[in-house]
């Protein structure tokens, strides 16, 4: 790294340390390797310009490549120029000489009448020849002086002289459109006959900055020049890939970015790198890391760049026109054609003003001109939302009706108009402080820029269109708008004469609200619409609205919020069916809550259940059918989905029925079940809220999708949003992760959601106790089984409860204990038989299976273990559960179960199923089972890989040796060996290395 001054004098004044730069700059490789092979090609330009606007990364890469000119031997020089630097004739002249001429310079300290010192006499005050003092920097001298008459020929001669020496050095020159056009003239007019010099110059130049003089701008024609010389050579920093952008992210964030960020941050800076730190330290509430991912919270706040970031800076530079247009032309740029005429509309400003600042804008690259039908743009949206967030309240109503009056105006004109505004581009960002927004096609994103222009104009555009404008936009958003829906209705709610159009569509929009985890958005909506219109509803709807808002509350993690809400419904509420719309309430609370057992206490000693309205039955059934199923009784639910049921007034209600109904469906891990019934009511598993499509894919196999889902599910939403299967998710997630051999980000999964819940927490015992299992820690695992069981039979629960009993049985059978195994045998079956549920019937069968091959004493709890091996096939093959058939192949293959050809066939079948899951540590254990019933292991290249890959992963997540040696059931020197064998063959030093390289993805 570059620490210090390159070449030797402190006096040159211009010539400083390049910046420490980044290990590898993300996508510059070919211009770091284009710039070696010119400073080092024995033929060829001298001169090489290296072009980049803000944040490009010109500079970081004049840092490496200096660092790997100096590592090979080379004489290196960096010299920089600096704003004012055009002022005074021959500065950068003057630079390049005494760097060359002076200690370890290309011309050597015995350059003698082309030495230092003929430069100082060059440039004294009125000729005296005198050198510049040593006690006072060089630059100062030539600021306060003069250039004598004639001395421009004399530099131009010794600066040629400079150049043509026969010892090769390197001179890096950054921020070029600072020099003075002296220099760069020059520099073009010796281009020519510096092709067979051995001194190379880097040029690094960046688009002028606000200030520009008569002299600055003939300094830029001159770099133009040079750029377009042929014998100069020019590159320019494009701007990063998508790849790119995806390594940056992981280089920053340590963590693999999921694919909706890596897009986000992509488009949002435009792939310029500077932008793209600037973004992570502004937006670094927005991304969550997540069990070794990195995610884009749903709904977060544009990231917004503070006053002193370069780009904001650069744009106040301009000057307060320039700065006033770009606030307004950030709000309106997607207008096309028309913007500058807008911009200039809503600022006030003379048309012909507003197109000099806009040129302006142009100069550093901050703008791009109209072409090809757009209008002026700006490069990086990021930069866009950094003006916007600075309107003024006036500013921003007056902008954004300027937006409104422009669409409206094309709209009433219909599709013949001309010089309309054209639709803003798919991907253009919100830009009030408010959640990025990337709609899917250009309609929805012009809804989506009218509706929120809507919001911001206020009272500044007619009430009545607004409000409709704002209604329509909710009916027709969609989940990626949903952020944006609720404001829009919030804002509609404080405009609207027609309460009961709005409670409709905010009804439906709920449902959308649920499904995408944005509970905030639709709790501010409703109790906005509640406080200004309650009385105006009727009971049906106010209740509906008030659910919507206890459902939002809770999903918020805040269980506490629930007390609010219904407490100030009772107050809300008037006339006959008060008291009855509270208790509705206060059973749906409890539910939401998790407190089954008195949610039926209510119901049995409350109105709730006879309320007049089909609403408030439907609420109340829908509650009354969850609290007995998670008490043990299935019936009631079982019922209700054999058998249509009435009095359903809206779809959107339908779809919270089937919504519910797949939560307790896919929690019991019946996937053939929850399909069929979503089928019937003419929906899909799409349709449905993302935590059902986590628990759709987790148990379809589809583990990479079901992870993606889960990181999101857990980024956006708390375990909290919907018990039990907001809870259940976090459980699944455990399971796939521990499969996978990563018991640490497994342990945090449940962590995470035992700090946001003290209710039914039962629910992640049984993946506790695998943690423990695997870890070697048998005691704590049973704590935790036994922990569990305590909390379910307290609680009254027993949905759920089936896997703490196998595994407490297992463990009974394993310690010898065969009448304890027998007791938790019992309880199971007893659980399994309630639930009705094939899934809950294939665990009791798996767990005899277990419990017989672990104790054989037991062998009279299982007369015929050929019928039940055989009925557990069935029932496994039926389901359609990957992971649950080889989990029971294994089983059922074991010995004391199965032997034979039979066996080895159920082994390998369950072996290519773990493979398809990547399930490492499974895959682990089903060749160890191979090995055990000295059958061959197919692929040993395939099994030396995933050993190593395991253990890797095993090392990454923290594990000692004892603990390696526990997971993997070997001795703790049989670990030792494995170790020195893969540190061997990857080339990693220590386990630091080799966890950093697993949490980036670069494991080799």
């Amino acid at each position: 790294m570059v620490t210090g001054h390159i070449t030797g004098d402190l006096r040159t004044g211009g010539e400083r340390p390049l910046p420490r730069t980044e290990p590898e700059l993300f996508g510059r490789d070919r211009v770091i390797q284009r710039m070696l092979d010119a400073a080092t090609a024995p033929s060829g330009p001298a001169i090489h310009l290296v072009r980049g606007g803000i944040g490009a990364g010109r500079t970081a890469l004049l840092g490496v490549v200096a660092e790997r000119l100096r590592a090979a031997g080379l004489p290196v020089h960096a010299v920089a120029c600096r704003p004012g630097d055009h002022l005074l004739a021959h500065l950068l002249a003057h630079r390049l000489i005494t760097a060359l001429s002076g200690p370890g310079g290309a011309a050597g300290a015995g350059a003698g009448a082309g030495g230092p010192a003929a430069v100082g006499g060059a440039t004294g005050a009125g000729g005296t020849g005198g050198a510049v003092p040593e006690d006072r920097p060089l630059d100062d001298a030539l600021r306060s002086h003069t250039e004598p008459r004639g001395s421009g020929e004399a530099v131009s001669v010794l600066l040629a002289r400079t150049l043509r020496t026969r010892t090769p050095a390197v001179v890096l020159v950054d921020d070029v459109q600072f020099a003075d056009p002296e220099t760069t003239e020059l520099l073009y007019a010796l281009a020519p006959r510096l092709v067979s010099s051995p001194v190379r110059l880097i040029l690094g130049v960046s688009p002028l900055g606000p200030v520009r003089s008569s002299s600055q701008r003939a300094g830029e024609e001159a770099l133009l020049a040079l750029a377009d010389g042929v014998s100069i050579g020019a590159v320019d920093l494009p701007p990063l890939t998508v790849e790119e952008v995806a390594r940056l992210l992981t280089h920053r964030l340590r963590a693999v970015p999921e694919q909706t960020l890596v897009e986000e941050a992509h488009w949002l800076t435009g792939g310029n790198p500077g932008a793209l730190v600037a973004a992570l330290h502004a937006g670094s509430r927005a991304i969550r890391t997540l069990i070794g991912h990195a995610h884009l919270v749903a709904g977060a706040p544009v990231p917004v760049l503070p006053d002193d970031d370069r780009f904001v800076r650069a744009l106040r530079g301009l000057g307060d026109t320039a700065w006033r247009v770009a606030k307004a032309l950030s709000v309106l740029e997607p207008l096309g054609e028309r913007t500058a005429g807008l911009v200039a509309a809503a600022t006030g400003l003379p048309e012909h003003t507003v197109l000099r600042a806009l040129h302006r804008l142009t100069e550093p690259g901050l703008v791009a001109g109209p072409g090809r039908g757009a209008g002026w743009t700006f490069r990086i949206p990021l930069v866009a939302v950094a003006a916007a967030d600075r309107l003024g309240p006036y500013e921003r109503r007056a902008v954004s009706a300027t937006a409104v009056h422009a669409l409206w105006e094309t709209a009433d004109r219909g599709p013949s108009a001309t010089s309309a505004p054209v639709a803003p581009a798919d991907g253009m960002a919100s830009t009030h402080r408010g959640a990025v927004v990337v709609p899917r096609d250009a309609a929805s994103v012009r809804r989506t820029y009218l509706a929120n222009r809507v919001v911001e104009a206020g009272t500044f555009v007619d009430r009545g269109r607004a409000t409709a404008e704002l209604l329509a936009a909710a009916r027709e958003s969609d989940a990626a708008e949903v952020p944006e829906a609720s404001r829009w209705l919030e804002s509609a709610a404080g405009l609207t004469d027609d309460p009961a159009l709005l409670a409709s569509t905010l009804a439906r929009y709920a449902a959308t609200a649920d499904s995408t985890g944005n509970g905030p958005g639709a709790a501010d909506a409703a109790a906005a619409l509640l406080e200004r219109h309650a009385r105006a509803m009727d009971p049906g709807t106010r209740l509906e609205l008030a659910v919507v808002e206890l459902a939002a509350r809770a999903a918020s993690g805040d269980p506490s919020a629930l007390c609010g809400p219904a407490a100030l419904h009772r107050t809300r509420a008037t006339g006959a069916g008060a008291d009855s719309e509270s208790e509705v309430l206060g059973v749906v609370a409890l539910c939401l809550l998790g407190l089954w057992s008195e949610a039926l206490n209510l119901i049995a000693r409350s109105r709730a259940h006879s309320h007049p309205h089909p609403v408030a039955r439907l609420f109340v059934m829908m509650c009354e059918t969850a609290a007995r199923l998670m008490t043990g009784d299935a019936a009631p639910f079982r019922r209700t989905l054999r058998h249509p049921v009435d009095g359903i007034p809206a779809p959107h209600l339908m779809l919270e029925l089937t919504v519910l109904q797949c939560d307790f469906l896919l929690g019991m891990g019946e996937l053939a079940e929850a399909r069929a019934l979503v089928a019937r009511r003419g929906l899909t598993i799409g349709h449905l809220p993302i935590r059902n499509v986590m628990l759709t894919h987790y148990l379809a196999g589809s583990w990479d999708e079901a992870m993606a889902s889960a990181r999101s599910l857990m980024a956006n939403s708390p375990a909290t949003a919907r018990m039990p299967a907001s809870v259940l998710a976090h459980a699944r997630t455990s399971t796939m992760l521990l499969a996978r051999g990563w018991p640490s980000r497994a342990r945090t999964v449940l962590d995470t959601a035992r700090a946001v819940t003290n209710s039914m927490t039962y629910l992640l015992d049984a993946e506790q106790a695998a943690v423990h299992r695997l870890m070697g820690e048998d005691s704590r695992a049973e704590k935790a089984l036994r922990r569990g069981l305590a909390e379910a039979s307290e609680h009254g629960y027993a949905f759920g409860t089936e896997p703490l009993w196998a595994a407490l049985a297992a463990m009974e059978a394993e310690r010898g204990r065969p009448d304890r195994a027998a007791t938790c045998l019992s309880r199971l079956e007893r659980t399994a038989a309630a639930s009705g549920g094939d899934s809950a019937r294939l665990l009791a069968l798996l767990t005899r299976v277990r419990v017989l091959r672990l104790c054989p004493d037991l062998r009279a709890l299982l007369p015929d273990p050929d019928r039940s091996v055989r009925e557990a096939l069935s029932l496994a093959r039926a389901s359609g559960r990957p992971f649950e058939t080889a989990c029971t192949l294994l089983a059922v293959a074991s010995p004391g179960i199965a032997t034979g050809p039979r066996s080895e066939a159920r082994l390998r079948e369950a072996y290519d199923l773990f493979g398809e899951l990547d399930a490492l540590l499974w895959r682990y254990r089903t060749r160890t089972a191979l090995r055990d019933a000295g059958l061959p292991v197919p692929d040993r290249r395939t099994v030396t890989e995933e050993n190593e890959r395991l253990l890797a992963t095993l090392v990454a997540e923290g594990l000692s040796n004892r603990q390696l040696a526990a997971a993997l059931g070997v001795s703790e020197g049989s670990v030792a060996s494995r170790l020195t064998r893969l540190f061997h063959r990857t080339g990693l030093r220590s386990r630091v290395e080799l966890a950093t390289s697993m949490l980036t993805a670069s494991y080799p």
